[in-house]
């Protein structure tokens, strides 16, 4: 179905589950797809085919005209800049607490290990803590994959026995 190569890769462009909007070129909206590839290669066609401005670029697209310059310079859009680290005001107090009760969770069995709810309201009950459940509840699934606490062990037991499972 897929014949690879440029030709191939415009047999199905614009992808079906983007939100296409009025206007652009031919009614189809390239920003609301939000793939810069597909609008990168726009623009170099619309100025490969039709000699348009950067300025009558810039307004087709509904972009800016740094953008335009950056798809005439290169096909491939610049990597998008790294967020930095956020500061957690509400959390940040917390967090080694937090982490000690998940790193002790993992000798314990199953029913007793924290939900995060019991965390927080451990947090609210032994510290002090002013801070909303939901956040405790995000930090804490997140802790618990990067910790590799998500992870479940699973048994089957086998009968070696013919005919009895093994």
């Amino acid at each position: 179905m897929f014949s690879g190569g440029a030709a191939g890769l415009h047999e199905f462009w614009p992808h079906p589950w983007c939100d296409l909007g009025v206007g652009g070129v031919g009614g189809v909206e390239v920003r609301e797809c939000g793939r810069r590839v597909e609008l990168f290669e726009q623009i170099r066609r619309d100025r490969r085919l039709e000699k348009l401005s950067t300025r009558e670029l810039a307004q087709r697209h509904k972009v800016h005209r740094r953008t335009v310059r950056q798809a005439l310079a290169n096909a491939v859009p610049p990597p998008r800049k790294p967020y930095g680290v956020r500061a957690r005001p509400a959390l940040d107090p917390w967090a080694t607490v937090i982490d000690g009760w998940l790193l002790g969770d993992r000798e314990a069995p199953r029913e007793q290990r924290h939900t995060a709810r019991r965390v927080w309201q451990r947090l609210v009950a032994e510290h002090g803590a002013t801070v909303s459940e939901v956040t405790v509840s995000r930090y804490v699934a997140l802790r618990r994959v990067e910790l590799g606490l998500d992870s479940v062990e699973v048994s089957v037991p086998v009968d070696p026995r013919p005919g009895r499972g093994g």
